[in-house]
Parts: structure tokens; C-alpha cells; sequence
């Protein structure tokens, strides 16, 4: 059976990003929308870029292979964050309940309330 259209054999949300990266490089991967009501393009190279730092600061934390939950509004940031810890941290990331509670297992909670951040480590 042939495909419509060909598809890219891609296994890891790393290798999704960094082959998106490299054939799309200037084109759109988000358009976020700002307070202001303006609009900021970030484009596939930006995105592998800030997904790479994002992830070089969360590893500096010792983050590393930890379990990761994150809230806050569907965004720009909540993107960004659930690509670093899933592509460059080895982290577990964490699904809330519809209750808005985490597990008392999680040991870190990074928090995204319009524009302000917040994060807690929890000891294990």
C-alpha cells in the first residue's frame, strides 16, 4: 500500500524536532499571540533553539530522569517546556487530574501563570 503524501520515520519528539528544525528552519512552528495584542513569530530554528537552552538550564538543575509537572494556559512556554523536558532532559513528564492536583511524587512543579513563573523542588 502507498501513501498518500511521504512520511518522515521519525521514533523520538527529538528527532521530530531537529529534522523540523533542518527542513523548515525559517518557517512558522508557532505564532503566539502577546498582551499587547501583537504577534511574535518563532520560527522552527528559534523553537529547537529555545527547546535546547531550556533544557541545558532544567539538566544545570538536576533535573535530569526527574518526574516534571508543569501548569499554567495552553501557551507558547507550556509548549516549550513539555519539548525540553521530553526531548533534552530525560525527565518524566507529569499529567495532571482534571482536579488540577499533581502527585506528591512529582519532583519538580514548574508553574506558568500569564507571563509569571514559578517553580517549587520537592525532596524526594
Amino acid at each position: 500500500m502507498s501513501l498518500v503524501y511521504d512520511v518522515r520515520n521519525l521514533c523520538t519528539i527529538r528527532e521530530l524536532l531537529e529534522t523540523s528544525a533542518d527542513l523548515y528552519a525559517e518557517n512558522d512552528a508557532f505564532i503566539v499571540k502577546e498582551k499587547n495584542g501583537d504577534h511574535r513569530h518563532v520560527t522552527y530554528a528559534s523553537l529547537l533553539k529555545n527547546v535546547k537552552a531550556l533544557a541545558v538550564y532544567l539538566n544545570s538543575r538536576g533535573l535530569s530522569g526527574q518526574k516534571i509537572a508543569v501548569m499554567g494556559k495552553n501557551s507558547y512556554e507550556w509548549a516549550l517546556t513539555y519539548l525540553a523536558v521530553t526531548s533534552g532532559v530525560g525527565g518524566f513528564w507529569v499529567v495532571f487530574g482534571g482536579n488540577g492536583k499533581f502527585s506528591s511524587k512529582c519532583n519538580f512543579v514548574f508553574a506558568l501563570f500569564g507571563g509569571e513563573k514559578w517553580s517549587k523542588s520537592r525532596s524526594r
